[in-house]
């Protein structure tokens, strides 16, 4: 029986050792690993520079981004009544406005 005992104990150490090493692996090595890798990528994209113009300077550009935006309005419909004889005002919802944007930076100077 002891023998049996001092084995799951081994079994146990060894689990809690490598589920240790694990865990510190992705708690102190992994984020500082993953945070140098965005910087080096991000230092290459955030910079305007004539080789990335497709991706800042036209929309949808190289990257084929569509911003688009929808828009809702409210019509008052009881506007006499409610300035003038202190009714509380109806709306009617009119939506369905979709905007798409387009933008073309003109006379790009580069430093």
């Amino acid at each position: 029986m002891k023998g049996k005992g001092k084995r799951r104990y081994n079994v146990l150490v060894g689990c809690s050792a490598v589920c240790f090493l694990i865990g510190f692996v992705f708690v102190f090595a992994l984020p500082p690993f993953i945070q140098s890798m965005i910087k080096e990528q991000a230092i290459d994209q955030v910079i305007m520079k004539k080789e990335n113009e497709g991706m800042w300077a036209h929309f949808p550009g190289d990257t084929d981004t569509i911003i688009t935006r929808n828009f809702t309005f409210f019509q008052l419909l009881n506007e006499d009544d409610f300035l003038l004889r202190n009714h509380k005002p109806q709306f009617q919802e009119v939506s369905g406005f979709k905007v798409q944007e387009l933008e073309d930076f003109l006379d790009i100077t580069y430093l």
